[in-house]
């Protein structure tokens, strides 16, 4: 880089031009022959003095002349250094083509992009840096720049000798040399981690598009005005509607039924205030059938601060329909234990009452099952009877069942009774023993 102060080179440059004009006048003198005192001898001294007035104003513009050239070339010199800078050691590369796309002149940043010494450059089709699969980018912006004369701009890849190719962003300008012949004058900028970023979003967006598509659950976001803009595959078999009748579809989505508008809408203002929920509504399909489904919204807060609405969807009609299968089995069941004669009960691992039938509450001196509830032998039988009971069902509950063993117990009321008793240990889904169930 040049020195920024070029005051003391262009001093002595100018003291060396001045020594040099001084001697070539001094030979031109003693050429022509003539001494000054032969020159003012037909001259009055009046004459004389008006000419030495005249030479003196001549010296003094003269020095002011050179006092002008001497600044114009520090203005120059600076000039140079600031073109330096700002040419030279720009962070992007400058380009000079002929109109036949030969390099005739390169800054440093694009030597750096062409990974190439500059000298090296210059004469060689700016081309052969091109990856050839994008050359033909290249080439239609440069016909469209010579035919229109319009800048033009475009992205391609420039080759490296030892790296990867470089992602560069090209503005093409038309001008004319000195000849006025047309060259080219491009500017490149250095875009590789832009690309790699964008190739990196564009990567995450298809691995976050797939998943969405995969996914079993219906998945659909709303904008701040209640416009849909995205609803996946599952929703869209879910409810019969296309994709192109939900996305673009301002609320309530077609699936909302018209008596569920409100609930709904109460559901989603909940989760954003309350932050992400389960809720249960009811959906509707195309054909007008009603569903249920489980609904899980959340809001979702772009850069700019732009609250959109994301939910996902289950359709809980199968589980709706085996919990009701299962409620009115429970309930067959229940009626049916409730109207046997035969004691029935279920204890826990304290020889608690869970659940007892009503023969058995009637036999144990309660009004109800319920008043059963949680209660123990303790609070029916007298305390010898009921610690021989707690023994017996201490096995039970370490594994070892009661089966057909007979008794002869009174009932808690006094009453005997030959009782045929069985006691088997109550297992949860892990095998792990819970209680006892007996009859």
């Amino acid at each position: 880089m040049p020195d920024k102060d070029p005051a003391p080179a262009d001093s002595a440059a100018s003291a060396s031009a001045a020594d040099a004009l001084r001697r070539r006048a001094e030979a031109l003198a003693r050429e022509r022959g003539t001494s000054p005192q032969g020159q003012l001898a037909g001259f009055s001294l009046e004459e004389v003095e008006k000419m030495l007035h005249e030479l003196r104003v001549h010296q003094i513009e003269l020095e002011l002349q050179n006092e002008e050239l001497q600044r114009t070339q520090a203005e120059l010199t600076a000039g140079r250094a600031r073109y330096f800078d700002l040419y030279e050691l720009a962070p992007v590369g400058y380009i000079t083509l002929s109109e036949a796309g030969l390099i005739r002149q390169a800054n440093l940043g694009a030597a750096k992009l062409l990974d190439a010494v500059r000298s090296a450059l210059l004469q060689r089709p700016f081309s052969n840096f091109i990856l050839p699969a994008d050359k033909d980018i290249f080439y239609q912006a440069r016909k469209r720049l010579l035919q229109s004369g319009e800048p033009q701009a475009c992205e391609l890849r420039l080759v490296m000798l030892e790296a990867n190719p470089v992602w560069v962003h090209l503005t093409a300008t038309l001008a004319q040399d000195a000849e006025g012949d047309p060259e080219i004058r491009l500017m490149a900028s250095d875009i590789t981690e832009r690309k790699r970023a964008e190739e990196a979003l564009r990567d995450a967006l298809e691995f976050s598009n797939s998943m969405i598509s995969s996914m079993q659950d219906g998945f659909s976001v709303l904008d701040p005005a209640g416009v849909t803009l995205e609803a996946n595959p599952a929703l869209c078999r879910m409810t019969g509607f296309s994709r192109e009748e939900l996305v673009g579809v301002g609320a309530p989505p077609p699936y909302w039924p018209p008596e569920e508008h409100e609930r709904v809408q109460a559901a989603l203002s909940e989760a954003m205030k309350c932050g992400s929920r389960i809720f249960e509504l009811t959906f509707m399909r195309r054909n007008g059938e009603r569903f249920s489904v489980t609904v899980c919204p959340f809001a979702v807060t772009d850069n700019d601060g732009v609250v959109s609405y994301a939910a996902t969807i289950r359709d809980i009609t199968e589980r709706k329909r085996a919990e009701e299968a299962l409620a009115v089995e429970r309930t067959l069941l229940s009626t049916l234990v409730d109207l046997l004669p035969t004691w029935i009960f279920v204890k826990d691992r304290d020889s608690r009452f869970m659940r007892v039938n009503r023969a058995c509450a009637a036999n144990m001196g309660a009004a109800t099952p319920e008043e059963m509830i949680g209660k123990s032998d303790a609070d029916f039988y007298p305390p010898e009877v009921a610690e021989s009971l707690r023994l017996e069902e201490e096995e039970v509950l370490k594994g070892v069942p009661l089966v057909n063993q007979e008794a002869r117990k009174n009932t808690p009321g006094g009453e005997p009774r030959i009782l045929l008793i069985n006691k088997v240990p109550l297992r949860d889904a892990d095998g792990t023993i819970i209680g006892l169930a007996g009859a």
